[in-house]
């Protein structure tokens, strides 16, 4: 049974931005980032922003390399990354293009296509490394990152994202949730009982998580 049908997760709902200033230079060969005053083709955008020129150019990035790539279906690998390094580029706290690069990562065996003339090594990892060094305190991007950890069975490194993410974003019911599963998984029933109860008072409407504790006598 795949991740989501057995956790049932919910698609996320949009926070507020939260300001902060992105470190330029790249880590772990992850690449440059550039501010919108930039004169360079690749200068970022908040995911965020409503300012309606912000607003335009995720319309047309969203239309043009991110929704007809989506699905991960009806293309090439080269493709589909390709696109979803163009939107990531643009937008690298876009929690949508995110998932879905690390979607397809996990599908790859955490893989992704590379090739020749690219400046910086592109990984799943770079993508986030990106989104945290452009927007640290989203904490939206905490919690899909700590979700592709825990996926990735690395689940140390999975809660050190949740816990800033906790910090940043202390009443998504998402984020409560997803901790939760964490907990279930390394068996320390008693915390993924408390997450658990602060994600369904946050209104978190599938019953996955409660039942999995249900099973274990953790509930309520």
């Amino acid at each position: 049974m795949g991740f989501w049908l057995k956790y049932g997760f919910l698609s996320l709902a949009l926070v507020a931005a939260i300001p902060a200033m992105a470190q330029a230079e790249g880590k772990n060969g992850c690449g440059k980032l550039f501010p919108p005053s930039s004169k360079h083709q690749d200068k970022q955008d908040d995911y965020w922003d409503p300012a309606p020129i912000v607003r335009k150019h995720l319309r047309l990035v969203n239309g043009r390399h991110f929704d007809p790539y989506r699905s991960l279906e009806g293309h090439t690998p080269m493709a589909i990354i390709d696109n979803l390094d163009y939107t990531l580029r643009h937008f690298p706290n876009h929690p949508q293009a995110l998932y879905t690069v690390s979607e397809f990562g996990l599908r790859r065996g955490g893989q992704l296509p590379q090739k020749a003339g690219w400046k910086w090594h592109r990984s799943v990892e770079c993508y986030f490394d990106r989104a945290i060094r452009f927007r640290p305190k989203d904490g939206v991007v905490r919690l899909l990152y700590g979700i592709y950890l825990h996926r990735s069975d690395k689940l140390k490194k999975a809660l050190e994202q949740y816990e800033v993410g906790l910090k940043l974003i202390p009443k998504s019911s998402e984020l409560n949730y997803n901790v939760g599963l964490l907990y279930y998984d390394l068996k320390k029933y008693k915390l993924a009982n408390k997450y658990a109860a602060i994600a369904y008072k946050l209104g978190y409407p599938l019953p996955g998580l409660r039942n999995m504790l249900k099973k274990v006598g953790h509930w309520p």
